[in-house]
């Protein structure tokens, strides 16, 4: 190693690695495996890549940006190349089939492994191409994580160092990076970063750093996800109390966003609400999101648990955190609390949940404060590409019903109606996100609102009816999500349902079979990504343990979202 590479302990220490060529094996390799299986001359192809490279603004550049699509930087490169036998490349995938060969770099991986063991936080930050061969599952170990795609800004450019420090909420000299290229390795260290190129023997020089006079730290005795004496010191000085020894409890749900009910002291019994263990970017269950929406809700007057903090410092519990009143109730999750109403409760329990819902749709964002929470103008095609970009993602396997699905919501998006409607929306309102007063069944206080956005309120309608469930339901009942809560005696069907919001609203319904046949697609999406964290072992909540009880439901979601494309779509989710 060469003695300007030499590395010190910070005090506060972050391992910041790139992805391709240091936490994957090296893409010059995949690259080359590649091109003989393509039957692509190297030279021609190293030739258009260094091109690419050295060229100012080229669509490579523009693409690590984010400032094109991939289809736009295959569409350009692609006609450059041509096989050994003068055949032209095709475009289509063309990322995708160069990165197939790449494989993880366990050994760096070690290295990360053990960084954690000895207290140190872990990130990546990426020049991203494509996003595909970005592994979900090994993204979720990382506490930032920041793609240039995504983010806006690419290495070598300062902006981009500065970006993943903001993330960690780190000191640049904290940070130790690693990087396969030494033009992004010299720019870390303008930017008061520690760092090294990668090469073979790095792995070795960075177990020595992180081990050198330092003790693995015990397992903490804290519950998952949470640091307790960091969390009283908080509660004691920010919020006044007066807390000697924390009770937490696991609240049952938290299929994403983990909740805590927390006891112990004098500011009463709260609920703490924080990201699901191995968040995969930045991003991603926004908790300043959930706290604005909370605040701008209850001051209009709308069923919200009371906002009381919002702390944005990972160093309490090792994420940001809202914190908001604890409301008692009932919550109808399954079969047996749903029988607990008799037929004359559970209608009024209906009603009250579509006139809640049908309330949130009529509120004006600009009287809660919340008139920059989203951008309604094309928000359904953007939620298709969305949903589509986070498929390909987290899916682990190849699902032929999704290019189904995908290919019938590429088309039918295209004659969706013009949006004339900009509501807040839920993004995943059920029956089992409500808190129920049992005495008088009105709706205490509506929660999860991570998805909440501005938006088109059809599809929050759309979803609501996909988690109802009826007796005469076939695939529905192969979706462990919220089964035969709304079966018993007394419950809308869901045409009831439908009705009584169109009733209310005078909504137009002439697209809900698209809104339904994404709402499958968006499920099935979800349940994919819950799936992969529970065999992670970073799924906390109701999902912990869910990745085998998910079985077929996410291909039978896809399935579902067909059903509903042919005929009656209310009636295809039966089938």
């Amino acid at each position: 190693m060469a003695p300007q590479e030499q590395l010190h302990h910070p005090t506060n220490p972050v391992l910041v690695l790139d992805w391709g060529g240091v936490l994957t094996t090296p893409v010059q390799e995949a690259f080359d495996s590649w091109l003989a299986a393509a039957q692509i001359d190297p030279d021609s192809f190293m030739r258009v890549m260094r091109e690419f490279h050295d060229t100012a603004d080229s669509p490579l550049h523009r693409r690590e940006r984010g400032e094109i699509t991939v289809n736009e930087l295959e569409q350009a490169l692609a006609p450059r190349l041509v096989t050994l036998a003068g055949q032209p490349v095709s475009a289509d995938g063309l990322l995708a089939k160069m990165f197939e060969y790449l494989e993880p770099n366990n050994a760096m991986l070690e290295v990360v492994e053990l960084a954690r063991e000895y207290g140190w936080k872990t990130a990546v930050l990426s020049n991203a191409w494509d996003g595909d061969h970005y592994a979900a599952e090994l993204l979720a170990q990382f506490d930032a994580v920041v793609l240039s795609d995504l983010a806006g800004v690419r290495k070598p450019d300062l902006v981009a160092y500065e970006a993943i420090i903001e993330a960690l909420g780190v000191a640049a000299e904290d940070c130790v990076f690693v990087d396969d290229m030494r033009r992004n390795v010299v720019a870390a260290r303008q930017a008061g970063m520690q760092a090294v190129q990668y090469m073979l023997g790095v792995e070795v020089l960075l177990t020595e750093l992180i081990t050198k006079g330092a003790m693995p730290q015990k397992a903490a005795e804290d519950p998952r996800g949470l640091r307790l004496a960091p969390l009283t010191t908080y509660l004691n000085t920010q919020l006044s109390g007066n807390i000697v020894e924390l009770s937490p409890e696991l609240l049952p749900g938290g299929r994403s966003n983990v909740s805590y009910r927390l006891a112990g002291g004098d500011l009463g019994p709260l609920v703490l609400r924080r990201p699901p263990l191995g968040h995969i970017l930045p991003t991603a269950h926004d908790m300043g999101r959930e706290f604005k929406v909370l605040t701008g809700l209850s001051a209009v007057g709308f069923p919200v648990p009371r906002p009381v903090a919002l702390c944005e410092d990972t160093e309490v519990i090792g994420a940001p955190f809202v914190l908001m009143e604890f409301v008692d109730g009932l919550v109808i999750a399954d079969a047996v609390s749903a029988s607990s109403l008799d037929p004359i409760s559970a209608r009024k329990a209906s009603q009250n949940f579509v006139q809640c819902l049908a309330n949130l749709h009529d509120i004006d964002p600009r009287a809660a404060g919340l008139a920059d929470l989203g951008k309604p103008a094309g928000y359904l095609p953007r939620q298709l590409s969305r949903w589509i970009k986070q498929w390909e993602l987290t899916k682990k396997i190849d699902y032929p019903n999704a290019d189904l699905l995908i290919d019938w919501l590429q088309r039918a998006v295209t004659t969706v109606p013009e949006q004339t409607k900009a509501s807040i929306v839920h993004g995943d309102y059920r029956l089992d996100n409500a808190i129920i007063d049992p005495i008088t069944i009105e709706i205490k206080a509506v929660l999860d609102w991570e998805m909440s956005t501005l938006g088109d309120p059809l599809l929050d309608v759309a979803l609501t009816l996909l988690y109802m469930t009826e007796s005469n339901d076939n695939l529905r009942n192969t979706i462990p999500i919220a089964l035969e809560v709304t079966s018993s005696p007394g419950y809308y069907t869901r045409a009831e349902f439908l009705a009584a919001y169109c009733a209310i609203t005078d909504a137009d319904t002439s697209y809900l079979d698209f809104c339904l046949a994404l709402s499958c697609f968006k499920l099935a999406a979800i349940l994919e990504s819950i799936k992969n964290r529970s065999r992670a072992g970073e799924q906390l909540g109701g999902a912990e343990h869910s990745a085998d009880l998910f079985g077929d439901a996410c291909n039978n979601l896809l399935l579902l979202g067909l059903a509903v494309t042919d005929g009656d779509p209310v009636r295809g989710l039966n089938r």
